[in-house]
C-alpha cells in the first residue's frame, strides 16, 4: 500500500507540475492557482467524498477493538482500554515495525569519500 501510495504521488507531480507551468505561463500565478484550486475543490472533492471511506462500518468491518460480540462491556474492559501489560510499545517488538522504520535512517548517514 506505501508503493501504491508513493506511486500515486510521483504521477501526480508529473501531471500537476506541467500543468502548473503551463498556466502560468499562459495566465500569472494568481490565476493559475484560482484555476488549481477550482478545479480540485469541484473535481478531486467529490471524488474523495464518493470514494473514500475512513469509518469501519462502511467497510462492513467491526471498529479496532471491538469485542467479538456486538454487546457493550462484554469483553470485561471499558471501550478503548487496552489489555493488562500493554505499555502502547508493543510494536517496537515487531519485525515489520522495524522492517518499515530502519530504511529511514540510512538516507541521513553521511556519504564517505
Amino acid at each position: 500500500m506505501l508503493g501504491f501510495i508513493t506511486s500515486g504521488m510521483a504521477v501526480s507531480h508529473l501531471l500537476i507540475v506541467p500543468l502548473t507551468i503551463y498556466l502560468i505561463a499562459v495566465y500569472d500565478w494568481r490565476m493559475a492557482l484560482q484555476m488549481l484550486g477550482l478545479g480540485m475543490a469541484f473535481f478531486l472533492a467529490p471524488l474523495c467524498f464518493v470514494f473514500i471511506r475512513s469509518r469501519p462500518e462502511e467497510l462492513g468491518l467491526r471498529p479496532y477493538g471491538e469485542a467479538k460480540t456486538s454487546e457493550p462491556g462484554s469483553s470485561g474492559q471499558p471501550p478503548g482500554s487496552r489489555p493488562e501489560g500493554d505499555k502502547g510499545v508493543a510494536f517496537l517488538k515487531e519485525r515489520i515495525f522495524w522492517q518499515l522504520t530502519l530504511p529511514y535512517f540510512f538516507a541521513v548517514l553521511p556519504m564517505s569519500a
